[in-house]
């Protein structure tokens, strides 16, 4: 990059090839006249399977009153995704990639199996197959075992105790696992297949309370305490990190005397290191006037009145500013209300 802010690539015939501040296009048949360069398989045009992917939903429930005052109600809930289907570059074969490793930053943040150790399972292209593509859409049926189920447990309640004080809510936890675990183009398919979170970082507890006080005064308050968000780390590898294992240059650099390629990596397992769970308390006092036959409610609202500062977004790519807050729970708001009725 030198700087200027205007983008130096050629786009002409050399835009294929690396140039000015671009790399190389990964599709090498952007921008001629051409035959189309995907096609669906005929199994998924017609036939039982050429349907959308489908779903299988069931779930089961029960209810029971334990006196007059309190009902709890548990469900059992799975969904089963089926008729899946992937897209193959039928250019390429899983003999066109070359295997690498790359050493993984040493840093605390990361998982130890991580942090300081190699990371291998990786592959880059070879050059002379590098933006060469003919996709197919197929059933991923003809290629493996590809799943996507999700089981879940919702446990609520009701109860009413005092003069007119009520108690709602519970948990709803569950886990959604994927699996994809064979090849389709690159060896690379296999890393990171398997995504199984575990039950408890999916857990939620959400609990509402109203409370009648004097004056006809009704306090209320709401509990939440939910998944903190998933970590990711998104590093960039460099050419110069990856060649002396992959015993050459990336496929993108495709013989240029000087390989500026790069490759982002994920090292982080999907959904398995997550921030700290969120815990947020809103409460409310509403009081309700008659006045000429008109009714006048007034609200008092206090959000988030614990002041947590949780993190709903934050940065993935692995660097100085890995893991700093983009976006955080707003703080502790005061917010008064009225509705008339007439």
């Amino acid at each position: 990059a030198n700087g200027n802010y205007v983008p130096d690539c050629v786009l002409g015939p050399a835009i294929l090839e690396a140039n000015g501040e671009c790399g190389p296009l990964s599709e090498t048949s952007f921008g001629k006249l051409r035959a189309p360069n995907q096609t669906t398989a005929g199994d998924v045009l017609s036939g039982f399977n050429s349907a959308q992917t489908y779903l299988w939903r069931g779930s089961v429930s029960i209810e029971h009153q334990f006196g007059p005052a309190l009902s709890v109600n548990t469900g059992y809930f799975r969904t089963q995704y089926g008729n899946l289907q992937l897209t193959d570059n039928t250019l390429v074969a899983p003999a066109d990639y070359d295997q690498f490793c790359i050493a993984a930053p040493a840093d605390s943040r990361l998982p130890r199996s991580v942090s300081g150790n190699r990371i291998c399972g990786l592959y880059d292209v070879r050059p002379e197959k590098f933006g060469q593509t003919f996709n197919l859409i197929a059933q991923a049926s003809h290629y493996g075992r590809q799943t996507d189920v999700f089981n879940g447990v919702d446990v609520t309640m009701n109860a009413r105790f005092g003069k007119g004080a009520r108690l709602l809510g519970g948990l709803a936890t569950g886990t959604e696992v994927t699996d994809r675990c064979f090849v389709v183009d690159s060896p690379q398919d296999l890393y990171q297949c398997h995504v199984a979170p575990s039950w408890a970082s999916q857990t939620q507890v959400k609990f509402q309370v109203i409370y009648p006080l004097i004056w006809d005064v009704r306090a209320s308050a709401i509990y939440q305490n939910t998944p903190g968000l998933a970590a990711q780390a998104s590093y960039v590898a460099s050419n110069a990190e990856i060649a002396p294992s992959l015993g050459r240059n990336l496929g993108s650099c495709r013989g240029a005397a000087v390989c500026t390629g790069q490759v982002t990596i994920n090292l982080i397992q999907p959904n398995t290191v997550f921030e700290p769970r969120r815990t947020q308390v809103d409460l409310r006092l509403a009081k309700t006037l008659h006045v000429h036959g008109a009714n006048i409610e007034g609200d008092l609202d206090l959000y988030n009145a614990l002041n947590a500062n949780s993190v709903l977004q934050m940065q993935t790519r692995y660097g100085a500013t890995w893991l700093d807050a983009q976006e955080i729970l707003p703080g502790r708001l005061v917010k008064f209300g009225a509705q008339i009725t007439f």
